[in-house]
């Protein structure tokens, strides 16, 4: 009735459309946790947006369906996960990142095996093997920590070698 909408004509009130052009369904958003267990655990999740909570929160509150619990969260403190400049590397590492490796800890040389001991060699490395490697420095009282390299190795310490 004259470019009225049907909500306009129930209650007289002109809806506020707003809310739908943040977001479009299943996008790929990130979602403001509220108490964080831990800083390092990061504050955002990942999901996706599924609607518009109606009878929640105010206005701008949003259905997020997210990616690790595959549960519906109500949350107003949204944004894109689209945008690259903004991209939660907590969340995404970069691709050019890999995971690293997981760190194999020798906690004896040997190891029961059922009822034996299995004798396990232990990794072996030649100081060849280290040039290149680097290591982080202890930290200073300055709070300054430096990034060590080795560069080559020392065959007799006792003797002078070109630098």
């Amino acid at each position: 009735m004259h470019n009225r909408t049907p909500i306009d004509i129930l209650s007289g009130s002109t809806p506020d459309i707003c809310v739908l052009l943040q977001f479009h369904f299943w996008q790929l958003i990130y979602c403001q946790l509220e108490d964080p267990t831990f800083p390092s655990n990061g504050t955002e999740k990942k999901g996706q947006f599924v609607g518009v909570a109606d009878s929640v929160g105010g206005a701008l509150t949003y259905k997020i369906l997210t990616n690790d619990s595959h549960k519906i969260l109500f949350q107003s403190s949204v944004r894109s996960a689209l945008k690259t400049s903004e991209t939660n590397l907590h969340l995404e590492p970069h691709q050019r990142e890999s995971s690293p490796k997981p760190i194999n800890f020798i906690k004896s040389l040997r190891t029961q095996d059922e009822n034996s001991y299995v004798l396990h060699m232990l990794p072996g490395f030649t100081p060849d093997d280290l040039i290149g490697r680097t290591s982080l420095t202890d930290t200073q009282d300055n709070g300054e920590r430096f990034r060590a390299r080795i560069a080559r190795k020392i065959l007799d310490p006792d003797k002078p070698h070109d630098i």
